[in-house]
């Protein structure tokens, strides 16, 4: 039984769709993991935690597990969860659904829980700033719903649209 709740829109993080970030030689590219290219949470963090643009693939082989098992960490308790032993709600799949902007911030706010991560176990602060750089180059989707919590994510939601 799946636990995964389907909304009907994730904002997505990278500018342009996964497909679009395929090597040009070799055609490889991140929509060649199953389920990178189907579950749009997945590609959020790992747009987030790879730079795609520079970089096609990531040099460790275990770069998808690590993001498949981070989405799916306990966001209080920072436990792994097997599939279906806890819904997405609670996990940090819930996060990657918000702005980038905002998942950022609760992970800088919720180092204990951010640092149990497999992402970080595997490589550490590292993972961390390049995140944080990251985020600044993610899109908002004009016509994507954009919840505006504060007069900072307002700040940053207008500077965005103004570097147009």
């Amino acid at each position: 039984m799946s636990t995964r709740t389907h909304h009907p829109t994730v904002i997505r993080y990278s500018p342009r769709p996964i497909e679009a970030y395929r090597d040009p030689r070799t055609g490889f590219g991140p929509d060649a993991s199953k389920f990178l290219a189907e579950d749009p949470l997945a590609w959020n963090l790992a747009y987030l935690s790879h730079p795609y643009e520079s970089l096609r693939s990531p040099a460790d082989p275990k770069f998808t597990t690590h993001v498949r098992w981070t989405l799916r960490t306990h966001m209080q308790s920072g436990r792994v969860m097997a599939p279906g032993e806890s819904p997405d709600s609670h996990t940090l799949a819930a996060i990657f659904r918000m702005p980038a902007p905002y998942a950022v911030r609760w992970l800088d706010r919720n180092k204990h829980i951010c640092r149990s991560t497999p992402l970080y176990r595997a490589y550490g602060d590292a993972w961390l700033e390049l995140v944080r750089c990251r985020e600044r180059a993610c899109s908002v989707d004009p016509d994507t719903p954009f919840a505006v919590t504060d007069v900072s994510d307002a700040v940053r939601l207008l500077a965005r649209f103004q570097a147009r």
